[in-house]
């Protein structure tokens, strides 16, 4: 950034800017923006579920069993039933950590099957909770009473290590963890550990600490136990980069829904957020977490209404820093745990 003086917006294709130094584009007045298109985060949400449904009703344990000769219906084969029933079954209890745009879309998906599913996320209001049918609780909560815990956060200085040997000794011992945010979310090593002690059911991960994944990593030797993907969750017909490349550049339905509605992750509710959920009725997506916007909606005015205007000009480091916080971050604070 240091090498580009004209530079004065990063557009992200992709959701996370977790490899953008956002403080030091701060300092520097460069407004960070990303690309929260619904064919990449509904994609997660979907593979999250996919990767959830694999590893209890062991699809894979199953099409191995027949194709290397197993014998018929073999009782170790038996997978977990999933939903509630009218006997009185409960069903499961699925537990969200972030309950942003995937983890939401991820309980409505759900909620016709009738789970019992909690969220822990201190930055989103009540009134969201109960809109999916979710119930709120604290982290340890959580993990103390999931059958399923799912991380769907953004990688922050809080959520790093999120999930390491001592939250992994909170979870059931056939529990399984899934992780379709970002890999430095888990402790690696103690999660190898965890899995080859039989300390929890199992893991289903999209994400690593190092990508790709080295080809030497235990993970890779760990059976069923772990259900692994190169960081495609969100790959599929339709979606790629495609759409946010659009959002990003200002080219396609998406950019102009962006225009309207620039949802990120970086801010908690605020005053702007009754005419930012007008503006995202208006775009017709079904979604939008209007709430969070990193770009005050002054400076996205500013960008819409005066283009012909210049941009925000770069501070001049000789004039000292306390007039190098871009306007747009001087009163928001990070949401971790909004993905």
């Amino acid at each position: 950034m240091e090498s580009s003086p004209e530079l004065r917006v990063v557009a992200k294709y992709t959701i996370g800017v977790d490899d953008i130094d956002v403080e030091a584009a701060t300092e520097m007045g460069i407004l960070v923006c990303h690309g929260p298109t619904e064919s990449n985060w509904g994609g997660v949400a979907e593979g999250t579920i996919t990767a959830m449904l694999a590893m209890l009703k062991k699809v894979r344990e199953r099409d191995q069993h027949l194709k290397d000769g197993g014998t018929w219906r073999d009782p170790k084969l038996q997978g977990v039933y999933v939903g509630s029933r009218a006997d009185g079954y409960t069903g499961i209890t699925l537990g969200l950590i972030g309950l942003g745009r995937i983890g939401s879309r991820i309980a409505t998906l759900l909620r016709p099957w009738k789970m019992r599913i909690l969220a822990a996320d201190p930055y989103v209001p009540e009134s969201k909770f109960a809109e999916h049918g979710v119930t709120r609780v604290d982290l340890s909560t959580l993990l103390r009473e999931s059958d399923v815990v799912s991380l769907h956060v953004v990688l922050t200085r809080e959520t790093r290590h999120l999930i390491g040997a001592a939250q992994l000794a909170l979870m059931k011992h056939n529990a399984i963890l899934i992780n379709t945010s970002r890999g430095p979310c888990i402790q690696e090593p103690a999660l190898i550990e965890a899995l080859l002690k039989g300390q929890i059911g199992g893991a289903a991960l999209d994400v690593f600490e190092e990508e790709p994944l080295a080809l030497d990593s235990q993970l890779r030797n760990l059976g069923d136990r772990v259900l692994l993907s190169p960081h495609v969750v969100s790959n599929n017909v339709g979606s790629g980069l495609g759409p946010g490349i659009a959002w990003a550049t200002g080219v396609g339905p998406d950019a102009r829904c962006a225009a309207r509605c620039p949802t990120t992750s970086t801010t908690r509710t605020s005053s702007r957020a009754g005419s930012a959920a007008s503006a995202a009725r208006a775009c017709g997506k079904e979604p939008c977490d209007v709430g969070r916007v990193r770009v005050g909606r002054t400076v996205l005015r500013r960008f819409q209404r005066r283009r012909r205007l210049p941009l925000p000009t770069r501070p001049d480091p000789d004039r000292g820093r306390q007039h190098l916080v871009h306007p747009a971050h001087q009163q928001h604070q990070p949401d971790p745990l909004q993905q």
